[in-house]
């Protein structure tokens, strides 16, 4: 009996109850747990998903463990899941593939009990919840499968209360049934700061029916910018072509550069051109260098202009084996200039059989 104590609760009509409550228990979980609460939002005291989450999810996780029902953690979880949801269109928006597979990650991982809370949100005109559950069912996550119906019900619903991702998310969804509707909405995204509808923006005014190559420009300098890998790659080609501007090739192999780093093959090929080309930029050994990357990835121009070094020894020790298994490479892929690079080296006596 040392360790227990007594407790006298009236009940009613005067009447008392006596209870045995061990010791050292009497009002302990509810301290504890205001005690964890408080651990938790020195951690972090608002919903965001930067480098820390984890730690901050966990501090969480440790106050619901105590009380599964505590409102305000289980609200800053929720509020937790729909920022990352938000920062996964943004690494989306920046084509930023190593940090959204990341985010999707963490979001299947962690958030699956925050489902019906974001429903509910979403429900009641929330329209950061109705994004994130138009990334959930675009992706797949959290949810029995892909939906990309739903998906769009649900960014159109956010579009309309002007979040830039889900108006360009929306504008996505309309492009096939309403062009000119799709272009609205993703102006709008454009014209809120979002790098992925500036880029398909630029990419309209390039090639659309409202064509203006210096608006193209405008708008894939927005996106570079931010440093979206695509719109960095086609403001590469506008400056070295002169296309809506002043033609650049200093600023060509930084756009061409930056990309390339990130592993676009498209810029990788169009910066050992550049170079190739202008001779002043870069050695002949960064030349190699990049067609061989975008060669290995498949590209099939790449694969060509690696082949022709080969077959030339441009920079390379000259091998025919290598040339033709590159430029057979690029043939399969329906290059026709493949094709002719093919012939010239059959009739002109560049077989494998030269270097066996």
């Amino acid at each position: 009996m040392r360790n227990s104590r007594l407790l006298i609760s009236r009940i009613c009509a005067g009447f008392f109850v006596v209870l045995l409550i061990p010791h050292g228990t009497l009002f302990a979980a509810p301290k504890t747990v205001w005690s964890l609460l408080q651990q938790a939002k020195s951690v972090s005291s608002t919903p965001d998903c930067g480098r820390n989450v984890s730690a901050v999810i966990s501090a969480y996780r440790q106050v619901l463990t105590l009380s599964p029902k505590n409102e305000e953690a289980r609200d800053m979880i929720t509020g937790i899941s729909m920022a990352c949801a938000s920062e996964l269109e943004l690494a989306e928006s920046v084509d930023d593939v190593n940090r959204a597979r990341e985010l999707s990650n963490l979001i299947n991982t962690n958030f699956i009990d925050t489902l019906w809370r974001t429903g509910y949100k979403a429900k009641n005109g929330n329209k950061y919840a109705q994004l994130t559950l138009g990334v959930y069912n675009r992706h797949g996550l959290l949810v029995k499968q892909p939906s990309i119906k739903k998906s769009c019900e649900f960014y159109k619903q956010a579009a309309e209360q002007g979040v830039a991702a889900a108006s360009y998310r929306y504008s996505l969804c309309l492009a096939n049934s309403n062009k000119n509707m799709a272009m609205k909405y993703n102006r709008q995204a454009a014209v809120s700061g979002h790098a992925a509808a500036q880029h398909l923006l630029g990419e309209y005014y390039l090639d659309g029916p409202e064509k203006n190559e210096n608006e193209a420009r405008i708008w894939l300098e927005k996106a570079a910018a931010q440093r979206r890998t695509g719109a960095q790659t086609l403001l590469g080609w506008l400056y070295a072509t002169g296309t809506g501007g002043d033609m650049d090739n200093d600023k060509a192999a930084e756009m061409y550069l930056e990309a390339a780093k990130k592993n676009d093959p498209i810029a990788q090929n169009n910066l050992a051109e550049l170079y190739e080309k202008n001779p002043d930029l870069a050695p002949m050994k960064d030349v190699v260098h990049w067609y061989g990357r975008a060669a290995s990835q498949g590209l099939a121009v790449a694969q060509l202009n690696f082949g022709r070094l080969y077959a030339k020894g441009e920079g390379v020790q000259q091998n025919d084996c290598k040339a033709m298994n590159f430029i057979e490479k690029a043939r399969e892929k329906g290059l026709v200039e493949a094709d002719k690079a093919h012939k010239w080296m059959i009739e002109n006596g560049h077989t494998c059989r030269n270097n066996q």
